[in-house]
C-alpha cells in the first residue's frame, strides 16, 4: 500500500504504525514500521522545540511585566518573625526548627537550579554557532533530498523514507528556530533569573536569621530543662538514701541528668559544624560557580592560572566521616543500653519492690519517693528522645559532609582538568631566591619547632610503646644479619644450581627474607610520622609526618635493593647476575638514594603549603634539583654493563630497548626539572610521580618475570633428571643381566649420570613468549588503571579535532568529531590486537587445547579461525574509533570484493579455499600427500598456499586452490596405515611351496610389517624368466615404507642364498648361424 502521509499529524503517523501491525510481517512492512517510529520520534522532538520557542517568545514579549513582577516582590519583601517564641517549648521549639530547616534547604536547592540555568544559558550563547552551523548543514541536504524525491513513482518503504526525511526538517527548522530565540531571550532571561536569586537569597538571608533564633533558644531552654532537672534531683531526704531501691532510683536519675546535659552541650556543637559546614558548602559552590564562569568565558593564562589555584587552595579541606560513624555508633550503644536498663526498672519483680517499699514507708516518705520514680521515667523518656534526635542530627551533619566532599572533589576534578596544563607559579627569576629564603624562615620559625616539640610531647603511650618495639626489632635484626643469616644464605648458595637439593621455596624465601630485613629502620621512620600525623591539631606536625611516610617508602624500597644485591642475595645466587656489576650499580644506587633522602623530605613537606612562599620556593627547588641528580644516577648507571640490559629477552631487539628505556629514565627528570623551571611545577610533579610509579610498577612485573623464568626451569630440570634416572636404572639393570649372562653385549654402556648444573637460559621460547606476552598484557592493564586518575587532566586531546565524519543515528544526520583521544584510543586497539594475533596460538594451546581430545587439525583450525575473528573485530574497531563505520565501510569491501575479484581471481580463489581447507580438512598439518607427482609432507598451511616438505627437504609452495579443485592422494586423510606391494621372481623349476614358507617367514621377522590387517604372499604368474611372487604387507605409518622394503628384502635374501633359491634374471638366446 501506498502511504500518503500527512506530516503534521502525530495521529496519523500512529494510524500508520497500527495498520502496518495489522498486515503479514515481512521484510517490507517491518522497514515501513521502523521507519515510521522514527519519524513520530522525530515530530515529537520537534514539537518539543516548538514548545521551547514559544516559552522563549513568551519571555521576549513579556519581558517588562516578568522583571516588574520580580522587582516588586524583591522591594516588598518583609522578613518574617516567629510570634510568643518564648513561649514554645523544647518539643514545639524542634518542630519549628525541622521545618524552617527544610525550608532553608529547599530555598537553597532552588538557588542552586538557578544558579545551574544561568550557567547553561552562558554556555548556550557561547556556543551557538557551533550547534546552528551543522544543523544548517543538515537542513540544506535534507531540503536537497527532498526535491530529489518529489519526482518520480515511489515505492512503499522510498514513500516511508519521504515521510521520514519531511518531519526530520520540520523538527530541524523548529530546532534553528529554537536556537535563534534562545540565544535572542538569553539576556532578558537571564536578568530574570538574577532578580528570582537576588528575592530567594533575600528570603534565605532571613531563613537563617530564624533557624538561628530558634537554635539559640531550643540551647536556652535545654540550658533551662537542665538546671530544673539539677534543682528537683537536689532535694531528697538522708534517710531515704539508705534503701538500696531507693538510692538505686536517685542514682539512675543523676545519671541520666548527666548524660542528658552531655547531650545538650553535643547539640551545640552539631550545630555549630552544621552551620560551619553549610558555610563552607556555600563558598564552595559559589568559587565553583566563579571557577566555572571564568574558564569557560576567559582564556586561562600563566598569571590567570595562578589566581584560579589560589582560589582552589582557599577551599576548605575534605571533611573525615569516621568521628562522626563513630558517635552514631556510641549513640546507638547508648540507646540500646537504656532501653535495657528502663526494660529491666520496669519489669514485674521490680515493680513489686517498689510497691512492698513505698508501703513501708510514711506518708512524707512516700511522696518524696514518688516523685523521685516520676522524674525517673520523665528523665528516661527525654533521653530517649534525645538520644533519636542526636541520631537525626548526627546523620544530618554526616550528610552534610558528604555533600561537602563530594563538592570538593568535583571542583578538584574539573580544576585538575583545566588547570593542569597551566603554569601555577611564576618561572624562575630573581624573585626565585626571595621565595626561597622566606622558606628557609618559615621552615625555621620557632613556632613551627614548637608544634613538632608538643606534638612529641603529647604522644600517646601506646605509640612509645611500638616505636620501642620497633627499634628492638631493629636491634634484633641486626643481630640476626652478623650471626645467622650469613651461614643460612651460604647454605642456600650451596644448594642452588644442584637440581636434587635446590627447590623454588629457596627463592621466595630469599625474597621474604629480604623484605624482612629491609623493614625495621623504614617502619620505625614510618611509625614517627604516623605518630606526628596523628596530632592532626597542630598542621606543621601533620606535614612533617607526611614527609617522613614518604622518606620510610623511598629508604624501604632502597634497602630491599640493596637486600637483593647481596653476595648471597637473590640477583647473585637465585638469578645469576655478575656480582661486580650489580656490586657497581649498588654503591651507585647508594650515594643517589642517600643524598635524595633529605630533598625528598624537604620537597614533601614544602608541597603542601600551595598558599606560601615554601611552595614555590624551596619546594621546587628540592624537585629540581632531585630530578638533575636522579637524571646523573640513571647516566652513571646506564653504562654498567647490567644482565637487565643485555640479557633479560623480554624485548625482542634488548640493544633497541636498552637505549630507549635508559633513555627515557635520563630524559624525563631533566624534561621535567625544566617544565618546574618554567613554571609548571604541578603539572612536572604530578607527571614524573606517575613515572615513579609506572617504573616501579613496571620492575615488580620484571622481577616476577624472573621468577616465574626460575620456576619452570626448575619444573622442566626436574623432569629431565626424572628420564635420566629411569635411563640409568635400565643400564643397572643391563649390567645385571650381562653379569648373568656375559654373551650379552655391553657396548654402549654409560659408567656414571653427572648431576647436571641448572642454565638459565635453557628453556622453551614458546613458554617465554607467552609469558613474555602475558606479562606485558598485565602490566599495561596495570599501567593504564594507575593512570586513570590523571584522565581529566588528558582531556585536552578531545578538544583537538583531527577530521570529522557524518553519520546517521535513528535516521538522523549527526557529525561526530574524530579527536586526537581518538586517533590514539585507534592505535591501541591496533596494538593490542597484534600482540593477541602474534600470541594466540601459544595460548590457546597451553591454556585450552591440550586439555580437549581433538582430531588432528583441528587444533590449527580453531586458532586460525580465532586469528582471523581477532583481525576483523580490530579492523572494525579501530576503524570505528576513527569514523570509518561499517556502513560506510560494506559499500568500499563490496567494491573492492567485485573488482579483486576479477582482477585478482586466482589469490581470490586461494584465500577461498584456505578457508575451506581450515573447515572441510581434507588435509591437515602432518599430513603426507601425493599431488602433481609431488610427495611429502604438510608442514604449514597460509591464507594463501599451502607447504609441502618432500623426502629431499626441500620446501614446495602449492596453492590452495589445487587441493579443492584437482585430484591428490592424503597417504594419512583418515588411517595411516599403507599397504605396500613388493614382487619377488625366482626361476624355473624353483619349489614354489618353499618359496611362500621363507617369504612368509621373512613377513613374520619383519617388526615394521603390522599383523593386522595380515600381510598377503601370492604366487602371480610365469614369465619368461621365472615364477614372480607377490607380498602384500602393511605399515602403520608412510615414513616406514622405505625402512621396511630394506629390511624385508634383505632377511629374503639371506633365507634365498641360504636355501640355494636363485633370483630370475632376464635371459637372452644367441642363435649362431655359420
Amino acid at each position: 500500500m501506498a502511504a500518503q502521509a500527512n506530516v503534521g499529524g502525530e495521529n496519523h503517523l500512529k494510524s500508520l504504525i497500527g495498520s502496518l501491525d495489522t498486515q503479514p510481517s515481512n521484510l517490507n512492512t517491518q522497514q515501513q514500521q521502523l521507519i515510521y517510529e522514527e519519524s513520530l520520534a522525530l515530530l515529537k522532538e520537534g514539537n518539543d522545540y516548538r514548545e521551547k520557542a514559544k516559552y522563549y517568545r513568551s519571555i521576549i514579549n513579556n519581558f517588562s511585566r516578568l522583571r516588574k513582577d520580580l522587582q516588586d516582590q524583591l522591594n516588598q519583601y518583609q522578613a518574617p518573625e516567629i510570634s510568643q517564641l518564648d513561649t514554645l517549648n523544647s518539643n514545639q521549639l524542634t518542630e519549628q526548627l525541622n521545618t524552617w530547616q527544610a525550608t532553608l534547604n529547599s530555598s537553597s536547592a532552588r538557588i542552586d537550579e538557578l544558579k545551574q540555568r544561568q550557567f547553561a544559558i552562558d554556555l548556550d550563547v557561547s556556543e551557538h554557532h557551533q550547534r546552528s552551523g551543522p544543523l544548517r548543514q543538515q537542513l540544506s541536504s535534507l531540503r536537497s533530498k527532498l526535491e530529489a524525491l518529489q519526482f518520480g513513482v515511489l515505492s512503499e518503504v522510498e514513500e516511508a523514507q519521504r515521510v521520514r526525511t519531511q518531519v526530520n526538517e520540520a523538527s530541524l527548522t523548529a530546532q534553528l528556530a529554537m536556537l535563534e530565540l534562545a540565544a535572542q531571550s538569553a539576556n532578558q532571561r537571564n536578568e530574570l533569573l538574577q532578580l528570582e536569586i537576588s528575592l530567594l537569597q533575600r528570603q534565605q538571608f532571613s531563613q537563617k536569621r530564624i533557624v538561628e533564633e530558634l537554635k539559640n533558644r531550643l540551647s536556652q531552654e535545654h540550658r533551662a530543662e537542665a538546671k530544673r532537672l539539677s534543682e528537683q534531683l537536689a532535694f531528697t531526704a538522708p534517710e531515704l538514701l539508705e534503701l538500696p531501691l531507693v538510692k538505686e532510683v536517685v542514682d539512675q536519675n543523676q545519671h541520666i541528668q548527666r548524660q542528658l546535659s552531655a547531650l545538650f552541650d553535643q547539640s551545640e556543637q552539631i550545630a555549630l559544624l552544621q552551620q560551619h559546614a553549610n558555610n563552607e558548602l556555600e563558598h564552595i559552590k559559589l568559587t565553583f560557580a566563579n571557577f566555572k564562569e571564568q574558564v569557560s568565558w576567559l582564556k586561562v593564562t600563566r598569571s590567570y592560572g595562578e589566581y584560579l589555584r589560589e582560589q582552589i587552595s582557599s577551599l576548605p579541606k575534605a571533611k573525615t566521616l569516621a568521628p562522626i560513624e563513630q558517635q552514631i555508633i556510641e549513640v546507638r550503644i547508648s540507646k540500646h543500653r537504656h532501653q535495657n536498663l528502663i526494660y529491666t526498672l520496669r519489669s514485674q519483680a521490680q515493680q513489686q519492690a517498689k510497691q512492698q517499699l513505698i508501703a513501708s514507708l510514711s506518708d512524707e516518705q512516700q511522696q518524696i519517693l514518688r516523685k523521685h520514680l516520676k522524674l525517673n521515667q520523665q528523665l528516661s523518656d527525654k533521653y530517649q528522645l534525645e538520644l533519636d534526635s542526636r541520631l537525626f542530627e548526627l546523620a544530618r551533619l554526616k550528610l552534610d559532609y558528604s555533600k561537602l566532599n563530594d563538592e570538593l572533589r568535583i571542583i578538584n576534578q574539573e580544576a585538575n582538568q583545566e588547570l593542569f596544563w597551566t603554569a601555577d607559579v611564576k618561572a624562575i627569576d630573581l624573585s626565585f631566591f626571595s621565595d626561597v629564603r622566606q622558606s628557609v624562615i618559615w621552615l625555621l620559625n620557632i613556632q613551627q619547632l614548637k608544634q613538632l616539640k608538643l606534638s612529641i610531647q603529647n604522644l600517646s603511650w601506646l605509640w612509645l610503646v611500638w616505636l620501642s618495639l620497633v627499634a628492638a626489632s631493629m636491634v634484633y635484626v641486626r643481630h640476626l644479619k652478623m650471626h645467622w643469616l650469613k651461614g643460612y644464605l651460604q647454605r642456600i648458595d650451596s644448594k642452588t644450581g644442584n637440581i636434587t637439593r635446590d627447590k623454588f621455596h629457596y627463592t621466595l624465601s630469599n625474597l621474604l627474607l629480604s623484605a624482612a630485613l629491609a623493614t625495621p629502620l623504614a617502619l620505625f621512620i614510618g611509625s614517627v610520622g604516623f605518630a606526628l600525623n596523628y596530632k592532626w591539631e597542630y598542621a606543621f606536625s601533620r606535614d612533617v609526618g607526611d614527609a617522613l611516610i614518604n622518606v620510610a617508602l623511598v629508604l624501604w624500597l632502597f634497602h630491599l635493593l640493596q637486600q637483593f644485591c647481596q653476595k648471597n642475595g637473590l640477583l647473585n645466587t637465585h638469578f645469576k647476575w655478575p656480582l661486580v656489576n650489580i656490586q657497581q650499580a649498588i654503591t651507585l644506587i647508594r650515594r643517589l638514594v642517600y643524598i635524595s633522602l633529605p630533598l625528598v623530605f624537604v620537597l614533601n613537606l614544602c608541597i603542601l603549603q600551595t598558599s606560601q612562599p615554601a611552595y614555590s620556593g624551596l619546594a621546587r627547588l628540592a624537585f629540581i634539583g632531585l630530578l638533575l641528580w636522579v637524571a646523573y644516577g640513571f647516566h652513571s648507571i646506564y653504562r654498567i654493563e647490567l644482565p637487565v640490559n643485555y640479557r633479560l629477552d623480554i624485548f625482542k631487539a634488548p640493544q633497541l630497548a636498552k637505549k630507549l628505556i635508559w633513555g627515557a629514565a635520563i630524559s624525563i627528570p631533566l624534561m621535567a626539572a625544566l617544565a618546574s623551571a618554567a613554571g609548571f611545577f604541578a603539572t612536572a610533579f604530578t607527571v614524573y610521580w606517575q613515572v615513579v610509579l609506572s617504573f616501579i610498577i613496571a620492575v615488580v612485573f620484571m622481577l616476577s618475570y624472573l621468577l616465574i623464568h626460575r620456576w619452570m626451569l626448575l619444573q622442566r630440570r626436574r623432569i629431565a633428571f626424572d628420564r635420566a634416572k629411569v635411563r640409568r636404572a635400565e643400564m643397572i639393570a643391563q649390567r645385571h643381566a650381562e653379569d648373568e649372562d656375559p654373551s650379552i653385549s655391553s657396548e654402549g654402556f654409560v659408567e656414571a649420570i653427572e648431576e647436571p648444573v641448572i642454565d638459565l637460559d635453557t628453556i622453551s621460547a614458546q613458554s617465554l613468549g607467552l609469558l613474555r606476552a602475558a606479562l606485558i598484557l598485565a602490566l599495561v592493564l596495570v599501567l593504564l588503571f594507575s593512570w586513570s586518575e590523571m584522565t581529566s587532566a588528558f582531556s585536552f586531546l578531545d578538544n583537538i579535532t583531527l577530521w570529522e565524519s557524518n553519520t546517521s543515528r535513528a535516521g538522523v544526520a549527526a557529525v561526530n568529531e574524530i579527536t586526537l583521544r581518538s586517533l590514539g584510543s585507534a592505535l591501541l586497539v591496533f596494538f593490542f590486537a597484534m600482540l593477541l594475533i602474534r600470541n594466540l596460538p601459544g595460548l590457546l594451546e597451553l591454556m585450552v587445547l591440550q586439555h580437549l581430545s581433538l582430531n588432528p587439525g583441528t587444533g590449527f583450525a580453531i586458532t586460525t579461525m580465532i586469528n582471523y575473528m581477532v583481525i576483523l573485530f580490530s579492523i572494525f574497531s579501530g576503524f570505528g574509533l576513527l569514523g570509518i563505520e561499517w556502513s560506510k565501510l560494506q559499500w568500499l569491501v563490496a567494491a573492492l570484493t567485485v573488482g579483486l575479484g576479477f582482477g585478482l581471481q586466482e589469490i581470490f580463489a586461494n584465500f577461498i579455499s584456505g578457508l575451506i581447507i581450515l573447515f572441510e580438512k581434507p588435509i591437515r598439518i602432518g599430513d603426507t600427500v601425493t599431488i602433481r607427482e609431488l610427495t611429502g609432507t604438510i608442514s604449514n598451511i597460509e591464507t594463501r598456499a599451502t607447504t609441502i616438505v618432500d623426502w629431499d627437504r626441500k620446501e614446495i609452495i602449492v596453492p590452495n586452490k589445487a587441493f579443492i579443485t584437482e585430484q591428490f592422494i592424503n597417504w594419512s586423510l583418515t588411517d595411516p596405515i599403507t599397504r605396500v606391494v613388493l614382487m619377488v621372481q625366482v626361476k624355473q623349476g624353483s619349489d614354489n611351496n618353499l618359496v611362500t614358507q621363507i617369504l612368509q617367514e621373512a613377513v613374520e621377522a619383519n617388526s615394521l610389517v603390522l599383523t593386522n590387517p595380515q600381510p598377503e604372499i601370492y604366487f602371480t604368474e610365469y614369465t619368461n624368466n621365472g615364477m614372480k611372487f607377490e607380498m602384500r604387507v602393511y605399515v602403520s605409518e608412510m615414513r616406514y615404507r622405505l625402512p621396511m622394503t630394506h629390511e624385508l628384502y634383505t632377511l629374503i635374501n639371506d633365507k634365498f642364498k641360504a636355501n640355494s633359491i636363485d633370483i630370475a634374471y632376464p635371459q637372452l638366446d644367441v642363435s649362431l648361424n655359420s
